[in-house]
């Protein structure tokens, strides 16, 4: 994967974009811990036979996914699905504007893309849980939709994560 022209700035300022923005939630959340519990979560999520070398690029890609938001914000879920009903994919809008021709999406497999795209909303789907009881359910029924494209062991792990199944040991 290529080195992410990020400033020690930029990855400090991580820290500084608040999430869930338009909600009352009972606990604040930054982009740069979303991005940290992104990065573990795509890593529960990968198959035991994952490569190193998948790995890293697993958790490079989960650690700056939302980067761009230093520069744009956080772009609410109910906005951005109104805006893909019109077409238009403000995320990859925004990172094409940050990135440039070096963004971490196109540096990837689609498979790690999609370990991180799942654990994204699984990361998601967890802290509305915890935090957003009033969205809870509708969060955790796009984390299952999304964790279907996993696989049966993916899948698995999606719903052990979210506590409709119970952990086999």
């Amino acid at each position: 994967m290529a080195k992410f022209p990020l400033t020690p700035q930029q990855i400090t300022a991580m820290q500084d974009v608040k999430r869930w923005h338009t909600r009352r939630t009972r606990r604040d959340q930054s982009v740069a811990e979303h991005s940290h519990q992104v990065a573990l979560m795509a890593l529960y999520l990968a198959p035991d036979s994952t490569s190193n070398a998948d790995r890293l690029q697993i958790l490079e890609l989960a650690l700056v996914h939302d980067a761009h938001e230093v520069e744009f914000g956080d772009t609410p879920y109910p906005a951005k699905r109104l805006l893909e009903a019109d077409d238009l994919d403000i995320d990859a809008h925004c990172r094409l504007m940050f990135w440039g021709k070096v963004d971490p999406y196109d540096q990837v497999a689609p498979h790690v893309r999609l370990l991180v795209d799942v654990a994204d909303v699984l990361e998601a789907a967890i802290y509305a849980q915890r935090y957003l009881p009033e969205i809870s359910a509708q969060v955790t029924q796009q984390a299952i939709d999304a964790g279907r494209g996993l696989g049966h062991i993916g899948f698995v792990r999606v719903l052990t994560a979210l506590g409709v199944l119970e952990a086999q040991e």
